[in-house]
């Protein structure tokens, strides 16, 4: 008898064990907990990233004389280097991706022909957080590209000082 006792005091010790109290309630009262979820099996990540570049055209705004013996505009130093258009500076990167992703720019094959040029980027590298599931907003990144320098030779015709190079990696 005492044997019998025992395993039903194990047995009903065991299964408290595993009851998830609500505490005491009475009658008209309510009790609540959260319900969650999450995928089973394996995930597939995919990456997919948006760059838009601006149109990348600068212009020395300055009065440039034509010098007929150089062949050659003289320019001024007082003046600067800015976008043809509004905008045409801006680079913009957009993670559609379900992983952060980090990017880095640079830029590359710089031509000396017009003078010692520098292109620089407001925001040369960084990390855009992954994309949240059913998101109104995508996580992006807007930065811009800036010419100094002065230059030694201008043309009026749009020719190629260099090239913008934006490389994604995971996130670290």
């Amino acid at each position: 008898m005492k044997k019998i006792v025992s395993v039903f005091l194990i047995i009903a010790l065991a299964v408290s064990l595993f009851a998830y109290s609500v505490g005491a309630v009475d009658v008209g009262d309510s009790s609540s907990t959260d319900v969650y979820i999450k995928l089973g099996g394996m995930v597939t990540n995919k990456y997919s990233i948006d760059i838009t570049f601006g149109d990348m055209v600068f212009v020395y705004g300055a009065n440039s004389v034509w010098d007929t013996e150089l062949h050659d505009y003289v320019v001024s130093p007082e003046a600067e280097w800015n976008p043809e258009t509004t905008g045409g500076n801006l680079v913009t990167i957009t993670n559609h991706s379900d992983l952060p992703i980090s990017y880095a720019t640079s830029f590359e094959d710089i031509s000396r022909n017009y003078g010692n040029l520098t292109l620089s980027a407001s925001a040369p590298t960084g990390v855009i957080e992954k994309c949240p599931v059913k998101a109104a907003v995508i996580p992006s990144v807007d930065f811009r590209v800036s010419l100094e320098g002065l230059p030694t030779s201008l043309t009026n015709e749009k020719v190629a000082l260099a090239k913008i190079v934006v490389t994604i990696g995971e996130a670290p």
